[in-house]
């Protein structure tokens, strides 16, 4: 069982000394060949422009003034790199067959577009990614904090890479919220020695189902309203806005930041029409549908 660890810890090590060459070597591209097997070939993916909407007469963004008025939590995620999700089979990311990493310089666009309307609320670098992976993690938070100085910045980790000091230079830079999922008992025992400063949890949990968790359930006859996709504005990896974190597959994107504002996106009246249906309580979309949440 002990050499099994070793073997577990060493490939993990290799694994994340891979991911550094790779945005060492790679810091112009966002999406880089991978030698992994192709599981998921196809993906249902609908973009805005080709959803019916009936339209509303409710305006939820003002003309003038802040767009931010809905939104609780800003959303990056960094990649589509975790390091646990080469045993995770049952997690979405074992099935990517590239390695698609969010440019810097789209991050830095949003923050500064969040630094002039005064963003108050949260900001968060996790979705389906390892945060802690990410070698510019550091460079994000410090940055959103001289644009952002009031809102709360915030990521969940697996915790694999977490120590003592490297906590402390988080929390000295701006972190202000930490959740740690621990996938081990001894991992559990060993984050909790931490001390960590700020708010926190720190919980015990196993590699769970998250492939058919939605995406492949039946419908949940779910008619309580979603605030979804303005209450947590999710920048995924392809630098488009997904309708929720848990549309893993991507299937209803919006707009795209390598060529537009967040603000020009969240302006988009089909986006709007989509908050404004949900938001009574009508899913009308397949995977909101299959849905039990309410955002």
């Amino acid at each position: 069982m002990k050499n099994d660890k070793n073997v577990l810890r060493t490939s993990i090590h290799n694994f994340f000394n891979e991911i550094i060459n790779i945005f060492n070597n790679h810091s112009k591209s966002d999406k880089i060949p991978s030698p992994e097997k192709l599981l998921f070939e196809k993906r249902d993916k609908t973009s805005s422009s080709n959803i019916e909407l009936n339209s509303f007469d409710v305006q939820i963004i003002p003309e003038n003034g802040d767009i931010f008025n809905l939104t609780t939590r800003i959303t990056f995620e960094l990649s589509n790199i975790c390091n646990y999700s080469l045993f995770h089979k049952k997690c979405p990311l074992f099935l990517e067959n590239e390695k698609i990493i969010l440019p810097s310089k789209i991050v830095y666009a949003v923050l500064d577009e969040l630094g002039r309307y005064n963003y108050k609320g949260q900001i968060a670098y996790h979705n389906y990614n390892e945060p802690l992976i990410d070698p510019r993690l550091f460079k994000f938070i410090e940055h959103s904090k001289i644009k952002c100085p009031d809102s709360e910045i915030y990521f969940s980790t697996n915790g694999f890479y977490l120590n003592q000091i490297m906590v402390d230079e988080l929390i000295e830079i701006g972190l202000n919220r930490l959740h740690i999922s621990a996938y081990s008992k001894n991992e559990y025992k060993r984050l909790k020695r931490i001390n960590i400063r700020i708010p926190h949890s720190v919980e015990l949990v196993s590699l769970d189902e998250r492939l058919n968790k939605v995406c492949n359930s039946s419908n949940s006859n779910n008619k309580n309203p979603c605030l979804a996709p303005f209450n947590e504005i999710i920048i995924n990896r392809d630098a488009k806005i997904s309708l929720c974190c848990l549309d893993w597959q991507r299937r209803y994107s919006f707009g795209d930041l390598h060529n537009q504002t967040l603000e020009e996106i969240m302006r988009d009246g089909n986006l709007i029409n989509i908050y404004n249906r949900l938001s009574r309580g009508d899913r009308f979309l397949d995977i909101c549908k299959r849905c039990d949440w309410s955002r």
